[in-house]
């Protein structure tokens, strides 16, 4: 096998991944136009020039810096930009008094409703100014088809001043979407019982003092000054920031055979995870598809996601749902089928695609510049770089520099025959050399086989 050991550079020149790329291996460049006057976290906000021109993975990205007249592949990450959406206080809802009724055995109903369009309702503040007392509460939803559903049966409330500083008149809602209530007060009207004691004096030489106890019942309304409806806290969410991008309706056609419409998006290879559609028509319900190309090959396409989209416009009923949600994609282009039957064609007017931004980051020095490579179309592996500082600089409390792009420009070293065949005549080599090992292991086992029957004879 001694004979063979002179094919291994070989072998591993062809297996070579070609992920320390030069800079000729890109046919496009953006230069960094920021001035960087201090070391921090440089971040570059990836576009639309960018995304249509590279890979899923950004195999075929590169940040390069200029150091001693030559450029140097600089250590990077790609991730979602993040955001994070505050929480939010309880806000009070617009309300209005519809009715007031009192009942013989002392309870009172109030009929509430709320403004339309609103949030909905998680919690009603009974605001009084009476002290000392234990209410019962009850509240039922009125549906939009006027049917009471009780959803709090009998919540208590109280005020114990008397005895310490302790009061609740808050009650908790569960989810709903009603905007009509009916709020019961058990014995709104009750009565106070107070015991007074007098002292007295009898004028005689024998008389000394007395005591007379004597007893006072109050009855007492339960004034309400105002039910409060609100909504409901919000927490702090962390999330990702999100962009909108138009898509252009590149053809848009009719199938007469197969009933649909066919509509044909450029997508740029923006990243997208929902379309929101714009049409002008109404009382509708579609079923539809979003296909993405097969291999990139727009002669084949393939289902990613089936829907249904609707809009209904009459008299008082109004819905609609015309918005696509998906797995994230990046696609050239994306083609819809509507699936009309034996209905009008429903005539789409604009579809904005919706997706999370990502961002580029890297540890930015203030006397370099840097340039951004990408796209050319050769078969360029993943960096594997150390990105340990650059995570703890993300996570820390270093400064994060937003740096602009200039304007796309095509890259002069960019070798366009060796880019796209450097993959080609890598795969080449190693076909070559392992065809080279092979016949080199036939010529050892015939070279054996004769040896062995020599030494027979």
């Amino acid at each position: 096998m001694k004979h063979l050991l002179f094919l291994l550079p070989l072998l591993a020149f062809g297996h070579s991944n070609g992920s320390a790329a030069d800079t000729d291996a890109f046919e496009y460049r953006r230069r960094v136009e920021t001035k960087i006057t201090e070391e921090g976290l440089g971040t570059i906000e990836l576009d639309r020039e960018i995304f249509s021109r590279t890979r899923n993975e950004f195999s075929d990205l590169r940040l390069f810096q200029e150091k001693g007249g030559a450029e140097v592949a600089v250590p990077f990450v790609i991730e979602r930009i993040p955001d994070l959406r505050p929480g939010s206080s309880p806000v009070k809802i617009a309300t209005e008094v519809l009715s007031f009724e009192q009942f013989e055995n002392g309870d009172i109903e109030i009929r509430i409703r709320l403004r339309k369009g609103g949030s909905a309702a998680a919690l009603i503040e009974v605001k009084t100014p009476i002290r000392n007392f234990e209410k019962n509460v009850s509240v039922s939803a009125v549906d939009e088809n006027g049917v009471v559903n009780k959803i709090v049966t009998e919540k208590l409330i109280f005020d114990y001043d008397s005895f310490l500083d302790f009061r609740n008149t808050a009650i908790p809602l569960p989810a709903n979407e009603c905007r009509e209530f009916v709020v019961r007060v058990s014995q709104a009207t009750d009565r106070q019982r107070s015991t007074v004691k007098q002292l007295t004096r009898t004028i005689s030489p024998d008389s000394g003092t007395t005591v007379q106890e004597s007893e006072s019942i109050e009855t007492r309304q339960f004034r309400i000054d105002e039910l409060s409806f609100y909504t409901a806290k919000t927490q702090a969410e962390a999330t990702h920031s999100i962009r909108s991008e138009r898509f252009e309706l590149v053809d848009v056609d009719e199938d007469p055979k197969q009933k649909q419409t066919r509509i044909l998006l450029k997508g740029d290879r923006v990243p997208v995870d929902s379309l929101i559609l714009q049409t002008g028509d109404r009382n509708f319900k579609r079923r539809i598809e979003l296909q993405i190309p097969v291999d990139r090959d727009e002669d084949r396409w393939r289902t990613i996601h089936t829907a249904t989209i609707h809009r209904y416009d009459l008299g008082e009923v109004k819905d609609e749902k015309l918005t696509l949600s998906f797995s994230e994609q990046r696609s050239d282009f994306f083609r819809l089928l509507i699936h009309n039957r034996d209905s009008p064609r429903i005539a789409i007017q604009e579809i904005v695609g919706v997706g999370e931004i990502y961002e580029l980051r890297f540890i930015a020095d203030p006397i370099a510049h840097y340039a951004l490579l990408f796209g050319g179309g050769g078969l360029v592996n993943l960096p594997d770089y150390d990105v340990a500082a650059i995570e703890a600089a993300t996570s820390g409390k270093i400064k994060r520099l937003a740096l602009e792009l200039a304007a796309v420009e095509t890259n002069p070293a960019f070798k366009l025959s060796e880019a796209k065949s450097r993959g080609l005549n890598q795969r080449w080599i190693l076909w070559m050399a392992i065809a080279i090992v092979v016949s080199g292991l036939v010529w050892v086992l015939l070279k054996t086989a004769k040896q062995i029957d020599v030494n027979t004879d």
